[in-house]
């Protein structure tokens, strides 16, 4: 909090020297800053989504803090300069303890940035079943596509130990189907799929009520179902009772179902 406070000091000092100094350069680098409060808050977005294209699709409006980090760089540098003028004004060799006071509080504002974000960024090792479960998709040369499951775009996984966007479509060299649905209130998938929206709302319903989804699967080109033993799978256990489904391969993270020729 007090290392906040510091930063937001000397950005105050250099609002107070900028206005006087070039008026209407701060008030261009203010109002940008403001605008982006307002938009990093979600303020008007449904309007304007009506009348600006792009915004139909930003789905994180709180990237517009950006504009606001343009805004205070503005406004900083002038506020190291006021600083340094003053320290040069009270001695001579002030403004070099000066500088190294800003540099440790700028150091220390944007610490959590190192080591990983603080650890949330990290590299993970995927299991070795992965590789298991690709190798034998590629030895079907042929063109199909495989159905994903569970039928989730995010959900956690133990070997990253958290909640992530489903790596399958880009881990399998086959053509992977995972489901694009955020499962948020009020936000809808990026791009409309077709063959995403029937599996969600007519193949995977009428499997979950033990109807033969045979034909389905085979009109989308789909000839494998994995299921990886993640999250909520074993909601999905009705794909075993499916008899166009055959399981050709189970390791400790992965069911593979074939579909019967």
């Amino acid at each position: 909090g007090f290392v906040r406070l510091g930063i937001l000091f000397v950005i105050g000092l250099g609002a107070v020297r900028a206005w006087r100094t070039q008026r209407r350069v701060a008030l261009v680098f203010a109002g940008i800053g403001l605008v982006s409060i307002v938009l990093a808050l979600g303020v008007g977005s449904g309007v304007l989504a009506k009348f600006i294209p792009f915004f139909g699709g930003y789905r994180e409006p709180q990237k517009f803090i950006a504009l606001l980090a343009l805004s205070y760089g503005y406004f900083m540098a002038w506020g190291v300069y006021v600083c340094l003028e003053r320290a040069a004004r009270w001695r001579s060799n002030a403004r070099y303890l000066v500088t190294a006071l800003i540099l440790v509080l700028i150091g220390a504002y944007t610490s959590p940035l190192l080591w990983g974000c603080a650890g949330q960024l990290r590299s993970a090792a995927y299991s070795s079943d992965w590789q298991s479960i690709n190798d034998k998709l590629n030895a079907d040369t042929r063109d199909y596509s495989v159905l994903y499951l569970p039928w989730h775009l995010y959900m956690g996984y133990d070997f990253a130990g958290r909640i992530i966007a489903s790596p399958a479509p880009a881990y399998f060299d086959k053509h992977i189907i995972v489901n694009d649905d955020p499962e948020l209130n009020g936000v809808a998938p990026q791009f409309y799929n077709e063959t995403k929206r029937r599996i969600g709302q007519s193949v995977l319903p009428a499997a979950a009520k033990n109807q033969d989804i045979a034909h389905q699967l085979g009109a989308l080109n789909i000839q494998y179902v994995l299921v990886a033993k993640e999250s909520d799978y074993k909601d999905f256990s009705y794909v075993d009772k499916q008899p166009a489904l055959v399981m050709i391969m189970q390791t400790d993270h992965f069911k593979l179902y074939q579909l019967r020729k």
